[in-house]
Formats: C-alpha cells, structure tokens, sequence
C-alpha cells in the first residue's frame, strides 16, 4: 500500500516540547553560573598626549595605546567587549625626561581608566609601563629602497618604476639612526604583470624611530612588446686599405624586442652588423660569426640571422 503523506503536518510531541524547555533552562543556568565567576581579560584604550611642543616630534613605542589586563565576574567583563572606551589624554608637562626620551609612568594615568570601569573591577596590570616619546635628536632625510620581487608576464615589460616621495625624513635618536642608509617598503610581491600598477605602500618599521611620510607612492609600469626586424648589409671593420671583404650572404637580419611605445622610434640606421678584422685573422675556418656594432637602447634580446657567414678577402 502507497501512503501520500506530502500534505500531512508533523506536530511536535507534548513529551519533546517539555524537553526543549528544561533544555532551554539548564543552558540558562549554566551560563548564568559561568558568568558569575571570576576571570580576567584584556582591553586596549586609546592615548593622546595635548600641548607637544612643535620642537619636538613624538615617536610612540607603545603605538599610542594602553593595553589594560582587569579582572572581574564574566558578567562584567562581557559588558566591557560590547563598550567603547574613552581615550586617555595626557598632557607633555606631565612626561618625565631623561636620556633624550620622554617617560611617562602609568601609574600617573591609573586613575582616568579606573574611572571607566565599574567598581568591583580590579585593575591587573598596564602595558607597557611607560609610554616613550624620542626627541628630535636626529632628522635627516633618506632614500627609500623597494623590498620584494616583482616580474613581468611574456611579452611584457616593466620600465622605469617611480616613487613618491624618493626619501621621507627620519625622526629618532642619534642611537637608533646612526646605522641607517635607507628606508625599506614593506615586500612588495608581484608577478606576471600585464598592467601597470600603482600602489600605496608602507615602510618597514623600525624600533625608536619614525617616518614623514609613513607610506609611499609607488608607480610600477607594465607595457607589452612585440618583435621586430631590419636587414642589414655586412661590412667589415678595422681592414688595411688594401683588403676588400666579401661576405655570403652580404646582408643578415637583425631582429629584435621592443616596447609598443617605442616601435616607431627605432629605424633601420639605429643598427650595423660586419665582420671584425681581427676575428679572421688567422681564422683557418671560411666561416666567421657577425658582430653587432651598433643598436639603439630601446632594443631588447637582439639576435642576427643568420649569426655567422662565409667570407672571402681580396688583395688589391
């Protein structure tokens, strides 16, 4: 017998909606006793610092944060991860100074994150202990230096990369620049290019000092190019006056890569191919290879077809 049951409603047993429920109010009790105990975590709070004297640049080890490790019933703490926390503002008069750095302790700014939390929340820790600020001891400019690879697809070509700025200034202590010759980009990994890029790139971090501008600039650009290819009658060079040279055959062709953009400006006078008069003498072979003797700087992977002739030298 064939039942249809395509139409019929399941209707849930009295037996396992009862389930769901003392289900529901376990996990609540659960969590309820999770939440209750005691746990500790981190949270990060923003720092300012107000009224830095335009003759010094500040360079912040600590990345201009407090990270605040509390302690408290999970409850709290949870409420902590849902909140946005007001940052801490810092005045420069209230930075210590020794050694050309600015120190400031803080113990001198427990009391304004206290004041974010709720009573019962104890306060751990704070890191780091103190927030360091460089002086301008050092401020010179430097070169930047591109870190990575970066290649081409076939039948293309990367120019001339460009970036802006070429060198940023350097802020830090005599101590931390003094070994310094250039500013490294962060790797900048790139193959098989076919268009050209432009990128905004960071520089490589470096402990006690800091970089204006933080980023450069950075022009890759990708052209494709095509082949192309002249014939050229073969001449001899550097022969005495009374020698006449005679090659077979007495032209060969000289072929070559060269990016679209520059195709039209590349001629046939741009190059010369010939036979060196030293390279026959004393050759006991009636064959010798061609020699290119001149070709323009746009002109990429020469070949000269074919690469070597016979010749003949007459005396006059």
């Amino acid at each position: 017998m064939k039942l249809n049951i395509k139409n019929k409603k399941l209707i849930p047993g009295r037996e396992f909606l009862l389930f769901l429920f003392f289900f529901f109010v376990s996990c609540s009790l659960w969590l309820m006793m999770t939440l209750n105990k005691y746990y500790e975590t981190e949270i990060k709070i923003p720092l300012r610092v107000k009224k830095f004297p335009d003759e010094l640049y500040a360079v912040s080890t600590s990345d201009e944060q407090i990270t605040v490790k509390l302690r408290d019933r999970g409850t709290t703490l949870f409420n902590y991860t849902m909140q946005t926390f007001l940052p801490i503002t810092v005045e420069y008069k209230d930075f210590s100074k020794q050694n050309g750095r600015l120190t400031l302790s803080t113990g001198a700014i427990k009391k304004q994150i206290a004041g974010q939390f709720a009573t019962s929340t104890e306060i751990i820790s704070l890191s780091p202990d103190s927030i360091i600020y460089y002086t301008q001891e050092s401020t010179k400019k430097y070169p930047i230096e591109i870190t990575g690879e970066i290649s081409s697809a076939v039948q293309y070509e990367i120019g001339e990369i460009k970036i802006t700025p070429d060198s940023v200034w350097v802020f830090g202590p005599q101590s931390a620049t003094a070994t310094m010759n250039f500013i490294y980009t962060e790797a900048i990994n790139k193959a098989e290019l076919r268009d050209s890029l432009t990128l905004n790139v960071k520089l490589q971090s470096r402990e006690g000092v800091k970089y204006n501008p933080e980023k450069v600039n950075i022009k890759i650009p990708v052209t494709p190019y095509t082949e192309k290819s002249f014939e050229k009658n073969i001449k001899g060079v550097g022969f005495p006056s009374n020698y006449t040279l005679k090659a077979f055959p007495s032209k060969a062709k000289v072929i070559f890569n060269v990016n679209t953009t520059q195709i039209d400006s590349i001629q046939a006078n741009d190059f010369s191919i010939g036979i060196m008069y030293g390279d026959i003498y004393g050759n006991k072979s009636d064959r010798v290879k061609l020699t290119l003797l001149k070709h323009p700087e746009g002109a990429r992977n020469i070949r000269i077809v074919p690469n070597e002739v016979e010749y003949l030298i007459e005396h006059q």
